[in-house]
């Protein structure tokens, strides 16, 4: 499924993308626009980085999402970390 996250080139990109949302601003990429809350699309990032790892527990989504939250993202960690454990 074709999203901006999945659309974005870089963490940097994927923190705009996040922190757009939380604004409650959409953001475009190829093929639309994307409306998701920021906790949904990071909780959708750590859980596609984690299952690139090969590692997907729940420490290993947490640990991606501190990574965003550090690289600047704004979200709800815990939200975030509940939608990618029941995605």
């Amino acid at each position: 499924m074709t999203n901006a996250i999945t659309s974005a080139q870089s963490i940097e990109q994927v923190v705009v993308i996040i922190n757009k949302a939380k604004a409650g601003h959409a953001s475009d990429y190829f093929g639309g626009a994307d409306l998701r809350s920021a906790e949904k699309m990071a909780g959708q990032y750590a859980l596609d980085s984690a299952e690139e790892s090969g590692h997907t527990d729940s420490d290993s989504i947490a640990a991606h999402l501190d990574l965003l939250a550090e690289a600047g993202a704004k979200f709800n960690f815990y939200i975030a970390l509940d939608n990618a454990n029941q995605a």
